[in-house]
């Protein structure tokens, strides 16, 4: 978004009345904690952005203060630490949320949605969060549309429902529990859904095959059981699927073979058994890497590199 573009001349700008309206540093490192004195600044700043620099203490209780902020960026400041405390819904015109790579904990207040109704990113990656995400506090009239919570501790299950703007949700490498619901087919906008390394549980939902948009599809390592569902083969715009280091059964559903723009497809680890269906080797038009290791897969494996490619790689 506009309001985290790099600003050649200088860290902080002025609007038309000379009040600072954004304040932008990136790897100047900047080090210790933020001014109180930032608070004289609430009228007038829209944009707070100093990623990458040696920021500690609790930033969040100053900048949480400065209400007209739209973008608030922290990331990479492994000193700031503290928690998102009920103060941030007071800042309502907020579009942005970026507090990758602190040491952020405690959860998310559980009426975010409600009171930022503006919020389309947020990203809280490698932190040390806990609870559960509200996404059901996000309700059909949201912005949102970046979701990155990766590498923290939420727990609890997936919703039924998400945000209808919501395009991107990456949840790996935290505690979630039980299945991907029946109802994921109204996750209807997502392009890209990582869930990797959780405790996720159950059989993919056919449902899954609505997600007609997705391109980067990720349920590796967690305990899934029961077959591929054939209608994961109706995902046409599906890059990317990873499902390996799983306890997934049976055989490989020939409907893969119809994922005319898959790249990439990961099924290590997992107890597959059958042969490679000849649909398969419709792949090897778009496919560049793919891994059926410690699987009970037999057949031609050859179908998959095509005629002349030497970029594909067929781990077995």
């Amino acid at each position: 978004s506009s309001e985290l573009q790099e600003d050649a001349t200088s860290g902080v700008q002025c609007n038309a009345n000379g009040r600072v309206s954004s304040i932008r540093f990136v790897r100047n490192n900047l080090n210790g904690v933020l001014p109180t004195e930032l608070i004289h600044l609430a009228a007038s700043i829209t944009s707070f952005v100093v990623n990458s620099d040696l920021l500690s203490g609790n930033a969040l209780d100053v900048l949480s203060k400065l209400t007209n902020l739209e973008a608030l960026s922290i990331a990479g400041n492994r000193g700031v630490d503290g928690s998102l405390t009920t103060q941030i819904l007071e800042l309502s015109n907020l579009r942005v949320l970026d507090l990758q790579s602190c040491a952020i904990e405690g959860s998310f207040p559980t009426q975010l949605g409600q009171f930022l109704t503006n919020l389309s990113d947020i990203n809280v990656r490698s932190n040390a969060m806990t609870g559960t995400f509200p996404f059901d506090s996000f309700g059909t009239g949201s912005a949102l549309e970046r979701v990155i919570v990766y590498g923290n501790q939420f727990g609890g299950n997936l919703p039924s429902t998400m945000p209808p703007s919501l395009m991107r949700l990456e949840m790996g490498d935290n505690v979630v529990l039980g299945g991907i619901p029946t109802t994921v087919s109204s996750w209807s906008s997502l392009t890209w859904l990582d869930l990797q390394n959780n405790q996720l549980t159950g059989n993919i939902p056919s449902q899954i095959g609505d997600l007609d948009q997705l391109e980067y599809l990720n349920l590796s390592v967690n305990l899934i059981k029961g077959p591929i569902p054939s209608d994961v083969g109706r995902i046409k715009s599906l890059k990317e699927l990873r499902l390996e280091r799983n306890g997934l059964t049976s055989s490989l559903p020939t409907a893969l073979g119809m994922l005319s723009s898959l790249q990439r497809l990961y099924l290590e680890s997992n107890t597959l058994t059958g042969t490679i269906p000849p649909t398969f080797e419709q792949l090897s038009e778009t496919l560049v890497d793919s891994s059926f290791h410690n699987t009970d897969i037999t057949g031609d494996f050859d179908v998959l590199c095509g005629q002349g490619q030497t970029q594909q790689t067929v781990f077995v």
